[in-house]
């Protein structure tokens, strides 16, 4: 097996970015292990199917992707690049969301995300009280990218953090700044501990 080079995974980012670029959205399909023991698989497969029967495969795809870290609401789907969230969908539930959203612009209501506190819905993603306080680093590509298919990943700069060690070539500096990071972290979790 040759190695992988930078220019590789530079050549692997600009294939992948340009076959996604194809579509006009993607619907991200959570099937992480909660959304799978309530039928995520079904549901990703579903609209696998209402996007061929509305010759809409051509335009959109539905991808599998790992844990959107709402469980409880799970199966989830969420219309990108809109970033509007379908919860608790059933088998019967694709077919409607590709009609009514994709060929018609109109959101299906009734499987949105109701707040809890003030009683409404809340279409998008990053409104939901749940998702909006969250700061994510190491888990940012969450429910945003295929977790078996590696193109995903170096498609949104994946590996960007190894390119730049390898083109700095200055292993002192890396040591240094990694130190820095790793007492930074250790502060920070100190002071949590603490309060």
């Amino acid at each position: 097996m040759s190695k992988l080079t930078l220019k590789d995974i530079a050549l692997v980012a600009k294939r992948e970015n340009e076959n996604q670029a194809k579509y006009k959205g993607m619907i991200m399909v959570c099937t992480g292990t909660g959304c799978v023991s309530s039928g995520g698989f079904s549901v990703k497969e579903k609209f696998d199917i209402a996007l061929k029967k509305y010759n809409l495969d051509k335009d959109w795809v539905a991808v599998a992707t790992g844990c959107n870290g709402f469980c409880a609401v799970g199966p989830i789907a969420v219309i990108q690049p809109e970033g509007v969230f379908y919860q608790k969908l059933t088998i019967d539930d694709p077919e409607e969301i590709v009609k009514s959203h994709l060929l018609e612009g109109k959101i299906v209501e009734r499987l949105l995300h109701s707040d809890p506190v003030k009683g409404k819905k809340v279409p998008h993603i990053e409104e939901i009280s749940f998702f909006s306080k969250q700061q994510l680093i190491a888990l940012r590509n969450k429910g945003i990218i295929d977790p078996e298919n590696i193109d995903h990943y170096i498609a949104r700069k994946g590996y960007n953090a190894l390119k730049k060690v390898i083109e700095q070539d200055d292993a002192e500096k890396v040591i240094i700044q990694i130190n820095q990071i790793l007492m930074t972290l250790f502060t920070k979790n100190i002071q949590l501990y603490f309060r």
